[in-house]
């Protein structure tokens, strides 16, 4: 399932989408996975070919073999699948066909495999007129975007005219684009201020978000996207942001992805509410006190997300107390933020880390026991999923042997054709029952905490054993 936009997320793409896959694999005796979700991710530039979207990690398992031959792959129709250039778009189509996944387009009901490919060649002469059309469409509507979007940030050079209503947290649009300004939030103005003259005076992040936190000054944001208590990477954030001092700086993304300035930056875009010689003392400061740097040789975190405090349920925040002997810690992020939460007890994260990763070897033969049930069971559904496949095949191959020595037949070829259909099932059974047999080995079980193991004895061996 892909959308391109947020919007698309909250309305009526998503679930008109996954109502009508639903609606099809229901009426085909499928099982539908909806793990695999691109939202808001293109299919112009080829950002969901990417392993870290889904249909990026979708492909991968498909070439290792995770993804068994009969699968279905269900789209609205083949404009989701990529609006690449032809050429890259008909590479993917014709991958998936190769690798015996089978395309189904649930606005046409039509259905592309390698065999329907061979039998009717129209299909792919279609397949290349719709990629053909997508990628135009796409094009033209890029284009479009692209000089908009440069209109705007000319007269946001020229005239200092609003380009849009999204502005930093300390300011508001009064008005609407175009006719409308930015105008100062005062009370937010003084949080900002402050921020920089405390960071000037030597205060770090973390003890303007504890006086933050302790006072409890209201975060900004609404909704979702308004925070419980004060972080102190969102000031680092405000610290960094040259429009304190009014530079708006264009954005855009390099042919990798990767974050770039996009055009010149423009000066007196918003209103200043510090000066530039203000905000560049202010860097300096961080930079001297080493904000925004790692420390080569410290500990990495492993339990990121994973362990929460028994008092509010906030998340465990990793303290390297290193430089001071006391060793790694693990503490409520709410107490350690002077967000609310009492509870500060202080636990050593060593001891918390060997219980999580050793621990697990406690259940392990129960683990391994239930899964060589599971995978005796899938060995067997399997098998004789396979013999059936294999038993079609040859009566399909003798009927084939049978009409070319005949010269053919109305009957003979509807057998054909219904053998065919009966083939393709008994696949798409293979298919599916072949990866819940991969998913059963309780050999992955023995991977997992063996890799799990080695992490945990590689981050505590001896330096000098781990150098290069």
């Amino acid at each position: 399932m892909r959308f391109s936009t947020p919007e698309q997320a909250r309305g009526e793409s998503f679930r008109r989408q996954i109502e009508a896959a639903r609606t099809y694999a229901a009426k085909h005796g499928l099982v539908l996975d909806e793990s695999f979700r691109d939202e808001g991710i293109s299919a112009f530039k080829g950002k969901h070919r990417d392993e870290r979207a889904a249909l990026g990690a979708f492909l991968k398992r498909v070439e290792t073999g995770d993804v068994a031959k009969g699968s279905y792959l269900l789209v609205e129709s083949l404009d989701r699948l990529s609006r690449e250039e032809v050429v890259d778009a008909l590479e993917l189509f014709l991958g998936l066909t190769r690798n015996g996944i089978i395309i189904v387009t649930l606005t046409d009901q039509r259905v592309y495999s390698r065999a329907s490919l061979r039998a009717d060649q129209t299909q792919l002469i279609i397949s290349i007129v719709v990629m053909s059309r997508a990628h135009e469409e796409s094009a033209l509507k890029s284009k479009r975007v692209s000089d908009a979007w440069a209109a705007k940030r000319q007269r946001a050079a020229d005239d200092k005219q609003a380009m849009t209503a999204r502005c930093p947290g300390w300011l508001e649009l009064v008005g609407g684009p175009k006719s409308g300004e930015y105008r100062e939030i005062p009370k937010r103005v003084e949080i900002v201020q402050k921020m920089f003259a405390d960071t000037i005076a030597g205060f770090g992040r973390r003890s303007i978000q504890a006086k933050l936190n302790a006072d409890e000054v209201p975060t900004w944001g609404t909704g979702k996207k308004k925070g419980q208590y004060w972080h102190d990477s969102y000031i680092a954030k405000i610290l960094s942001n040259p429009a304190t001092f009014g530079r708006y700086v264009p954005r855009g993304k390099l042919a990798g992805g990767s974050d770039a300035t996009a055009e010149a930056p423009i000066d007196d875009y918003f209103p200043a509410i510090i000066d530039e010689e203000t905000y560049w003392a202010a860097q300096a400061a961080s930079k001297a006190r080493g904000f925004g740097k790692g420390t080569p040789g410290r500990r990495k975190n492993l339990l990121s997300g994973l362990v929460r405090c028994e008092a509010c349920n906030s998340n465990l925040v990793f303290i390297d107390k290193m430089v001071r002997g006391g060793g790694h810690k693990l503490r409520c992020g709410r107490a350690h933020a002077s967000a609310g939460c009492d509870h500060r007890t202080m636990y050593d994260y060593k001891k918390v880390e060997y219980a999580v990763v050793f621990g697990l070897g406690q259940r392990r033969k129960a683990l391994i026991d239930a899964a060589t049930d599971r995978q005796s069971q899938a060995q067997a559904a399997l098998s004789a999923a396979q013999a059936r496949r294999e038993g079609i095949e040859r009566q399909l191959d003798n009927l084939i042997q049978l009409v070319q020595a005949s010269g053919g037949g109305n009957r003979l070829g509807k057998q054909v054709q219904a053998l065919e259909a009966e083939l393709e099932a008994a696949e798409t059974d293979v298919g599916q029952l072949d990866r819940a047999f991969r998913q059963s080995r309780p050999g992955d079980i023995d991977e997992a905490a063996a890799g799990l193991r080695a992490v945990y004895e590689s981050l505590n061996a001896d330096p000098d054993d781990l150098a290069i």
